[in-house]
């Protein structure tokens, strides 16, 4: 970058006017709007959110926090501070569960993998007496976490393995479209931080590059990192299984092994930057212990540097959790962050939004305007030209087919969730795979918490925890009479 004294505005090497260094110059200027249209009409583009407001962090509160990262990033891109750095060495690093999106009660991926280890659990009984496959089937959420990323990764490997890396990353694809938050109600992809979303699009307005560095499944990751935060896939480090080449159907293709390669956690990660990055970044932010080696790393480096560590403190807005959590454990992280200088951000104080706004839900409307056809049923399809289907009306009253009987009851609903009360069924006899079907379909309403209906238009039946428990199709209410 070079200063053009005639008009001292900060220009790249080729005569540009860049887009942080042009925001930062606005500071001063009063009126927002002129502020935008002063900016779009020196680059001749349009000028993202954070420019024309002249505040790369609007969702950051002010408070020492935001300033350490406004000060660090100008000092690293100014070559007048005596701290700068050109743009090959402005390299960042994020953890992901807990420092990019939330990770309560449990990782997401691990609901990933349950939902598929659930799929496959009848063709695997020996599952059932088998860690860490048990644990994950009779959901103690204890021992799951108890066997950590490595567990989850044995979960995926033994649940995947033979799939190639893109059938892999489309399964992962589709799931995210339509797997929800037991709490929350949002899509997981919904629950990605907008303080975080803000902080990755000024660094790179800044030529920084972003990269992640998380204990999290890399494939998994990679399949939904550059449409939520902008980080393409061959900027993600991550732990992994192993994979091997090869011609099927005469087409080259990765092929997924039951056996991990690679555990990016703790130590692991400075041992993945070096590895897969291959040199030393400038900032590092994390959220857990498990972060600790990244952020010491990064920060005992030659010249200028940044840590920060994202502290859980909103119990109202997300979780409040730290020292004793078995997920994201904050403990050594706390105690020395004021030695080693690490910033700590403190969710409820620092930032004052958490997640991006949400788009409206589907309107009860459209659960009242079709009678809706069942399609699957944890996790398997249903017997072909099956009549099961489920009749919701406005009144609270819901009817169906259940395989072979009809039902009626009532239901409950309230935003995004449902529950059935009482059902009363007629009891025909018919052969026994709609029986055993019928037996399914009763038993699984009784797990329903949650709907939800996809922009394809199928409604999802969920349990508490966002796992779909049924899958049906729209019909016209003509259609199905």
């Amino acid at each position: 970058m070079k200063r053009d004294g005639s008009n001292s505005k900060v220009l790249d090497m080729n005569g540009r006017i860049t887009l942080a260094a042009l925001a930062r110059k606005l500071t001063a200027v009063e009126s927002t709007a002129f502020k935008g249209a002063l900016l779009a009409s020196a680059i001749g583009v349009a000028a993202p959110a954070w420019a024309a407001s002249a505040d790369p962090l609007p969702s950051w509160n002010s408070g020492a926090a935001k300033d350490s990262i406004i000060e660090f990033v100008d000092n690293v891109t100014d070559p007048e501070s005596g701290q700068y750095l050109p743009p090959a060495k402005r390299i960042a690093t994020f953890d992901n569960d807990g420092t990019l999106w939330s990770e309560k009660p449990l990782y997401f991926q691990f609901y990933f993998a349950l939902d598929r280890l659930k799929a496959m659990a009848p063709e695997h009984p020996e599952w059932q007496t088998t860690e860490p496959f048990a644990s994950y089937l009779a959901g103690d959420v204890d021992k799951m976490v108890a066997h950590g990323e490595e567990g989850v990764l044995k979960v995926v490997a033994a649940t995947h393995a033979g799939q190639t890396t893109e059938e892999f990353r489309q399964a992962a694809e589709q799931w995210l479209k339509t797997a929800r938050h037991g709490s929350t109600g949002k899509l997981f992809t919904e629950m990605a931080f907008q303080p975080m979303l803000e902080l990755l699009d000024y660094l790179r307005e800044s030529d920084f590059k972003t990269f992640i560095v998380s204990g999290g499944g890399v494939d998994f990751i990679r399949s939904f990192a550059e449409e939520v935060y902008g980080i393409p896939p061959y900027q993600v480090v991550g732990s992994s299984i192993k994979a091997t080449y090869e011609v099927r159907d005469g087409k080259p293709v990765m092929v997924k092994q039951p056996e991990i390669a690679f555990v990016d956690d703790k130590e692991g990660k400075p041992v993945g930057i070096h590895q897969y990055i291959g040199a030393r970044p400038v900032l590092a932010f994390g959220n857990s212990d498990g972060d600790y080696q990244m952020l010491d790393w990064v920060t005992s480096g030659e010249g200028p540097s940044l840590g920060l560590l994202l502290h859980h403190t909103d119990a109202l807005r997300e979780w409040s959790y730290d020292r004793k959590s078995l997920v994201g454990t904050l403990d050594h992280g706390l105690d020395d962050a004021d030695e080693k200088g690490w910033v700590l951000v403190d969710m409820k104080q620092d930032w004052n939004s958490v997640y991006p706004e949400k788009p409206a839900d589907p309107t009860q409307a459209q659960l009242f305007d079709h009678s809706w056809r069942i399609e699957y049923i944890e996790g398997r399809g249903v017997v072909d030209n099956s009549p099961a289907a489920i009749d919701f009306a406005p009144d609270a009253r819901v009817s169906g087919n259940s395989s072979c009987n009809s039902f009626s009851g009532q239901f409950s609903i309230a935003g995004g969730d449902l529950s059935f009360g009482q059902l009363v069924s007629t009891r025909r006899a018919c052969i026994d795979s709609l029986m055993e079907q019928e037996n399914r379909f009763l038993n699984a309403l009784g797990l329903v918490q949650q709907w939800h209906i996809s922009p394809e238009g199928w409604l999802f039946l969920m349990d508490e925890t966002g796992y779909v428990i049924m899958r049906a199709s729209a019909l016209s209410k003509e259609a199905s009479e």
